[in-house]
């Protein structure tokens, strides 16, 4: 499979998978391992992805919403077909490919008339601290409004129920995170005033939209600078110093919303080298 374009190297999920467990952090950054069958949803999301950045690709263009629907199918099937190898259950592709169709037909007729102007996409930055570490971060999409205020843009493909999602997007740093780097490195025409949460949200057969909105303040965005630079300084540190090079197991995170830790199996065994091949794999690297 190849890998999500999408994912950062040392971002803001890097920094909380640290956060969440040394343990796990070691296994999928130091050792990089992943499970042998990667989860569908994650799938499906990096399939849905590929649709929305299409359907924006054709709003940038000036494409009519047909146009602009017929151009997302076809990435969304493009991207699907290239990582069916990847599903365990032949199953399951199945009703994610019609899932998927389902998905973009309603989003077609939700957002048909969308205002935004689309000032970028799929963008990559990177921030360097005086230390020497980076933060790094890729952007679905920025936009300016009708009123023309800019924001992020963060498409997120859900099942959870969309009232506790969107306690959880108001919590998180992740937002914070998206908007200080961008900030502080994009150039100063397309500074955000916020980001927006694009929220596709699929359960058995209903299927919701929301566009949620998240700001934060200056001193928000400081704190953030200094938790990120003093939590990739400590990794920096237990990789390179011998004496400090251990990962500590928050055992609290082993079971997080009654789902096992991908890593579990491997935390639970002495020879982890016997699961490579049957239960994990090599990550593979980005070209």
């Amino acid at each position: 499979m190849g890998k999500n374009e999408g994912a950062s190297s040392s971002g803001f999920h890097f920094l909380q998978d640290y956060l969440r467990c040394q343990q796990y952090f070691y296994w999928k950054y130091f050792r990089k391992l992943e499970p042998l069958w990667a989860s569908p949803s994650l799938l499906f999301g990096d399939a849905i992805h590929k649709a929305l950045e299409a359907w924006y690709i054709g709003l940038r263009d000036g494409m009519t919403t047909p146009e602009r629907h017929l151009l997302a199918v076809q990435a969304f099937r493009s991207r699907l077909g290239e990582i069916k190898d990847s599903y365990k259950y032949t199953e399951t592709f199945l009703e994610d490919r019609d899932r998927g169709k389902r998905i973009i037909d309603a989003y077609a007729l939700e957002y048909a008339f969308e205002a935004w102007k689309v000032l970028d996409i799929e963008r990559g930055l990177e921030y360097t601290f005086e230390t020497g570490d980076k933060f790094t971060g890729r952007f679905d999409l920025a936009v300016t409004t009708h009123q023309g205020r800019q924001y992020i843009v963060d498409h997120k493909t859900t099942g959870w129920g969309m009232a506790n999602l969107i306690k959880t997007l108001n919590a998180t740093d992740q937002s914070t995170g998206y908007l200080w780097l961008w900030n502080n490195t994009a150039p100063d025409y397309m500074r955000a005033n916020g980001i927006i949460f694009n929220i596709i949200r699929s359960y058995k057969d209903s299927i919701d939209f929301k566009q949620h909105l998240v700001t934060k303040s200056d001193a928000d965005l400081d704190r953030f600078k200094k938790d990120a630079g003093y939590t990739l300084e400590e990794i920096a540190t237990k990789v390179t110093d011998p004496n400090r090079f251990r990962f500590v197991r928050n055992t609290a995170s082993c079971y997080l919303y009654n789902r096992p830790c991908p890593y579990l199996d491997l935390c639970m065994g002495a020879n982890y080298e016997g699961l490579i091949g049957t239960m994990y794999k090599p990550i593979e690297e980005v070209a």
